[in-house]
C-alpha cells in the first residue's frame, strides 16, 4: 500500500492518496491509533481514517494540545475529561466518554499539557483533572 501524502497546516491536516483528498481539521479529532501498520484517525462525529505512516512522523507535526497517551495513542486534549485511576491502571477519559489507557510515564506530560490548553484542576485521586474544580466528586462515589 502506497502512503498517503499528508500535509500539517495550523489548523488542519490534509491527507491526500490516489483515491481521495480529506481535510482534517484538529479541533475535531478525538485520537489517533497506531496498529501496525496502520494508523486510525478518530473524528468526533464518528468517522474513522485509515492512513500509513509512522505515528511519531505524525505526533511531531501534531499541535500542541495533541499527546501521546500510550505507545500506540495520541489524544486530542481539547476532548479530555479525567485521568481515572483503577487498581494499578490509569484510563484517560474523553469527553464522549470513551476511555484510553495511560501509560504511567505520561501522566505526567499529560497533566502539565491540559493544565496549558484548559483550566481543568485536580480534585481527587480517583479523578486527576475533572471539572468538579474541588467540588464534591461524582467519580469518587
Amino acid at each position: 500500500m502506497k502512503q498517503a501524502q499528508i500535509s500539517f497546516y495550523e489548523q488542519e491536516m490534509l491527507i491526500e492518496d490516489i483515491n481521495v483528498f480529506i481535510k482534517l481539521p484538529y479541533q475535531e479529532i478525538l485520537y489517533l491509533e497506531y496498529s501496525s501498520p496502520y494508523i486510525f484517525i478518530f473524528q468526533y462525529n464518528g468517522e474513522k481514517y485509515c492512513i500509513t505512516q509512522s505515528l511519531s512522523a505524525i505526533t511531531r507535526e501534531l499541535p500542541y494540545s495533541f499527546a501521546l497517551a500510550n505507545r500506540s495513542v495520541v489524544v486530542n486534549l481539547n476532548y479530555f475529561e479525567c485521568i481515572q485511576k483503577e487498581n494499578s491502571k490509569a484510563w484517560l477519559k474523553l469527553k464522549t466518554g470513551f476511555r484510553i489507557p495511560v501509560s504511567r510515564r505520561k501522566i505526567e506530560t499529560i497533566r502539565d499539557k491540559v493544565l496549558k490548553v484548559s483550566t481543568i484542576d485536580f480534585c481527587c485521586e480517583k479523578c486527576i483533572g475533572c471539572k468538579n474544580l474541588g467540588k464534591e466528586c461524582s467519580l469518587n462515589q
